[in-house]
């Protein structure tokens, strides 16, 4: 640009991404409320860096404070329209809850979570 120019409409990225989601440059999950008691439904958003989410990226269910105490609630993202899932508590026991947003299929690459209750 030539000293002295004026740039009037400078040309904005786009604020979403192929998915439609909002774009990001990290990882991350919100649930919407924070508890709820079974058979109701909460709402899990979720981000991630680039256009889509890998494709053995997956969301599960965990007790919290424990590596591998999966609840077998879970679904890949790339199943997902959007960047929102509607979990339906189902059969779990009251108290803390945790999901997680883990990579490549695995249990070991979790980059992110949040935290919910599940009411009595």
């Amino acid at each position: 640009m030539a000293s002295g120019q004026v740039v009037t409409n400078p040309v904005q990225p786009p604020t979403n991404n192929v998915g439609g989601c909002l774009r990001s440059t990290t990882y991350g999950l919100t649930i919407v409320p924070n508890s709820a008691r079974v058979v109701q439904t909460v709402k899990i958003r979720y981000m991630y860096p680039g256009d889509k989410p890998g494709s053995g990226d997956w969301i599960g269910c965990f007790y919290p404070n424990s590596k591998q105490s999966y609840t077998g609630f879970w679904t890949y993202l790339t199943t997902v329209n959007g960047c929102e899932y509607d979990f339906v508590v189902l059969s779990i026991n009251p108290g803390p809850m945790q999901f997680r947003y883990i990579l490549e299929e695995g249990y070991d690459k979790i980059s992110a979570t949040a935290e919910f209750v599940v009411l009595p």
